[in-house]
């Protein structure tokens, strides 16, 4: 259903991220309403917007507990845009203990390559297109058509 990619942030990726939003900005690109996105605006926290991206748009085929922190985060978000989602996400204190506990339990920190910028990303199959969900950028990216059994080819 989805794909969390773990890149490098660097001054080719910077230059295109710009470029390809100028080019959006330019010329539009289908997007379906059924794309769950919000921006990251809590440092650090690439994993957990990827993670959260790819759960979330995997709502229709995955079940949440109505109990469960996602079946709340769902409910309580759907409908917001996703600056709204990004300010619910910084205000919400169950999910930095739940990143927490999380934490504590494995390997959290980055690997020291070099002091490389790393950056997690979600590439997601919604409505018959692949879509890029990254916080940083300023809206999903449509990359085309693609299906279950396309997704990773």
């Amino acid at each position: 259903l989805a794909v969390l990619l773990l890149y490098p942030i660097n001054e080719a990726a910077e230059a295109y991220r710009i470029a390809e939003n100028d080019k959006i900005v330019n010329n539009g690109q289908i997007l379906s309403n059924n794309v769950y996105y919000m921006k990251q605006t809590v440092d650090n926290a690439c994993g957990t917007v990827g993670l959260l991206h790819a759960l979330i748009n995997a709502r229709n085929y995955l079940t949440f507990p109505n109990d469960s922190y996602l079946y709340n985060l769902i409910s309580n978000t759907l409908t917001l845009n996703p600056n709204e989602r990004a300010q619910y996400l910084e205000q919400d204190n169950e999910i930095e203990d739940i990143h927490e506990d999380a934490a504590n339990q494995g390997q959290s920190e980055q690997i020291d390559i070099n002091n490389v910028n790393t950056h997690f990303i979600c590439f997601t199959h919604i409505d018959g297109y692949l879509y890029e969900l990254d916080g940083r950028k300023n809206f999903p990216i449509n990359h085309g058509l693609t299906s279950f059994d396309t997704l990773l080819i």
